[in-house]
């Protein structure tokens, strides 16, 4: 049910402004409105079907054993279909352009969400660090998020937004590089804590980045439907991928304090999404819709 009321309001926003222009008769009216109507009734039920996966995969993600995996990969299957018919053409395939953008964004989002779950608890087993002590690590990342996000803002950067969305991709790959290194290496602990500021610091280039490209590449009354799917896209992948690396902890089978393998398996997972999202944004229109000059002043000009 939760997953309904999170998921109606951005499905509303995805169908768009309806309506017809002024001069046209009745009867086109008319049919138009049925048509809108017919459109809304489909994207409830895709909704509805979108909500039922998500309750599927969230449950199969926290199961243990071979019995939470096959739940989750029919939830899988069903979220794939209903984001099919709700989000834009193309999105799932990787088309370049717009589809690109918001797989990229939702993929990444997913891979960086759905290994830091499980970052606390790594390191609380492996490297036998404190609660206290572990959840710091989540601290550098929001630290990494906010630098990235004010400098990719900064009004002095040239750099067109593609490329920009690019280099954050790659920066939180990094992070997930060096934190999937921690699992296996005897590096100091504190390596885990600079990875996820690094990972963190991409993550605050890439979110707000993506954003503002979207919107530069959408018309007036495209906006709002066009940032609806890139909220849904970012839903379904942090969902998607949090109940992923849930199945895979369910599956494993080593006791406590011996489950390197196990981890080793969710950090590796959420790097190869990593890569998929570096190659998703790497297909953003090759002429960007603008560089990062984003100060006030300039927006107000451009209006």
């Amino acid at each position: 049910m939760i997953a309904m009321f999170l998921v109606w309001p951005l499905v509303s926003a995805v169908e768009g402004p309806g309506g017809i222009g002024h001069g046209q008769d009745k009867d086109l009216a008319d049919a138009g409105e049925q048509a809108t109507q017919s459109s809304r009734s489909g994207r409830t039920r895709w909704a509805a079907s979108l909500a039922a996966g998500a309750v599927l995969i969230q449950d199969g993600g926290r199961r243990l054993g071979l019995i939470g995996a096959g739940e989750a990969l029919i939830g899988l299957v069903i979220v794939g279909f209903a984001l099919q018919r709700l989000l834009p053409s193309g999105s799932l395939r990787l088309a370049r352009g717009l589809p690109s953008a918001i797989g990229a964004r939702g993929l990444l989002a997913g891979a960086f969400f759905g290994a830091q779950a499980f970052v606390p608890l790594m390191l609380v087993d492996q490297r036998g660090l404190g609660l206290t002590l572990a959840g710091l690590s989540l601290t550098t990342s929001s630290l990494g998020w906010f630098l990235g996000s004010w400098w990719q803002g900064r009004p002095d950067l040239t750099i067109h937004r593609d490329r920009l969305i690019i280099v954050g991709a790659l920066c939180a790959f990094i992070g997930l590089v060096l934190m999937t290194l921690t699992v296996t290496l005897p590096a100091p602990a504190i390596i885990a804590g600079l990875a996820w500021a690094i990972g963190g610091f991409g993550m605050g280039i890439t979110i707000p980045a993506v954003n503002v490209w979207v919107l530069g590449m959408s018309s007036g009354e495209e906006q709002g439907a066009n940032s609806a799917a890139l909220q849904l896209g970012d839903g379904a992948g942090v969902l998607t991928c949090t109940a992923l690396a849930g199945v895979i902890y369910g599956i494993g089978t080593a006791p406590v304090g011996q489950q390197q393998v196990t981890f080793l398996c969710i950090f590796v997972t959420m790097t190869a999404v990593g890569i998929v999202a570096i190659v998703a944004a790497s297909r953003l229109s090759v002429v960007a819709p603008s560089v990062t000059q984003v100060s006030a002043t300039e927006r107000v000009g451009d209006a």
